[in-house]
């Protein structure tokens, strides 16, 4: 069936191979994945367990080691104890954006120019990793989205340092990475080939469990409670400078990371290559100044590493303070007296602590907008349940709630008046 079968390049991607075999074979990508994996075509390629994998190496006559390398389980066990078959993002190893139905992602990092360079343009499965943010040939940051109107890359195209949106080369807004960053994404990828790290507190560690804790970090310092005082804390001692975009913060978890543009991604593992430099002391002298403690840096994420427990439980150690009855009660005198309404919202300013044992003790109604000038004032004095229905209704129709009903209104008058 396959009268081309193609042969996986240096550091290819099993994207760029389904790309490049069904390209050979004259059918289209999405034709071609149907066939050799059927139900299984939505998933990410690249993170497809190896059973699957071999359905795509046996159409290009490659070996299982081969299929492996081509995917993310070339990592199994060295950057997560356990990967799983999955298209949502994992530490590391951010999801690809596409769009529902299809199977080549909108965007793969890569390097114009080593695009350019080549005769046969491929994408390389080192770019998948979150921590790779230059190319090490060309000494240039790696991009995913235009520069200038910020649409997703196609991956691939004709001419794949070319936005398809506006044309725009983007081989004329590279940005060169310095040195410094090149080295510290070297150490990395060497870390996690060798599959062990040392500390000289700690001894050899294993290489997931080290990228576990760099994970941690960068949450830590990309968090909008803490981020930007841990951050600007290491910058007085004379860690490196890291800043965080603005338009990241709303997102959760690792993709606040991911979101981050490839130059301040690499800024931000380099204060955290900082803290691991001198593990743990640099980040104990660091939480300390800024009085963060176990109870706050714990809450970022499950299953902390034993490189983080153990020095989080012998040095900052601070259980969570919980308040007394009649510490609440003296607050509650303390805001009476001050002519302040004696809510539960007054009560966790004052004290800022969030005072989940006594939430349901009876405090002051809140101050409510007045009958008719709410955002649902068409709907005041109508049965909760009906207003709620009139809601999901509207947002069907993809109208107001306030049109909606007035539509309502004069469809029935119009009906009364006949």
């Amino acid at each position: 069936m396959w009268l081309v079968r193609p042969l996986p390049l240096d550091g290819e991607s099993l994207y760029s191979i389904l790309f490049r075999l069904s390209l050979g074979n004259d059918i289209s990508t999405q034709d071609a994945c149907s066939v050799l994996l059927g139900a299984k075509q939505g998933r990410d390629l690249d993170k497809l367990s190896p059973f699957c994998a071999l359905s795509i190496s046996e159409a290009a006559e490659l070996t299982e080691e081969q299929a492996i390398a081509l995917t993310c389980y070339r990592w199994n066990r060295l950057i997560t104890p356990n990967m799983p078959a999955t298209r949502h993002s994992l530490d590391w190893l951010p999801a690809l954006p596409s769009r529902k139905g299809e199977v080549l992602p909108l965007a793969y990092p890569r390097c114009p120019l080593c695009l350019e360079e080549g005769t046969i343009p491929y994408a390389r499965i080192n770019h998948r990793l979150a921590f790779v943010t230059c190319c090490p040939k060309h000494k240039v940051f790696l991009v995913s989205k235009c520069h200038a109107c910020g649409n997703h890359l196609t991956f691939p195209n004709e001419q794949p340092f070319l936005c398809v949106a506006c044309g725009k080369d983007q081989r004329d807004y590279l940005e060169t990475a310095p040195q410094a960053f090149i080295e510290a994404q070297e150490n990395l990828l060497s870390i996690l080939e060798r599959g062990w790290t040392e500390n000289e507190h700690y001894g050899a560690q294993y290489s997931f469990v080290f990228f576990r804790l760099l994970m941690w970090l960068c949450r830590m310092l990309t968090s909008k409670s803490w981020g930007k005082t841990l951050r600007q804390a290491i910058r007085s001692v004379g860690g490196p400078q890291s800043n965080v975009e603005e338009n990241t913060l709303w997102h959760r978890g690792n993709e606040r990371i991911y979101q981050l543009s490839p130059l301040e991604r690499a800024k931000l593992l380099s204060t955290a290559l900082w803290l691991w430099g001198d593990w743990p002391r640099r980040f104990i002298d660091v939480c300390r100044s800024v009085n963060l403690f176990s109870h706050t840096i714990l809450s970022y994420g499950r299953n902390p590493p034993f490189l983080l427990l153990d020095p989080v439980r012998e040095a900052l150690l601070k259980p969570f303070y919980a308040f007394s009855r009649a510490e609440v009660n003296s607050a509650k005198k303390y805001l009476h007296k001050r002519g302040r309404r004696v809510t539960l919202s007054e009560l966790q300013t004052l004290t800022g602590n969030k005072l989940h044992a006594w939430s349901n003790e009876g405090y002051a109604g809140r101050v409510c907008i007045p009958y008719g000038e709410g955002r649902y004032w068409k709907l005041d004095g109508i049965n909760n349940q009906v207003r709620a229905s009139v809601k999901v209704q509207a947002h069907i129709e993809g109208l107001k709630t306030a049109q909606w009903v007035e539509r309502a209104l004069q469809q029935a008058l119009q009906k009364n008046c006949r």
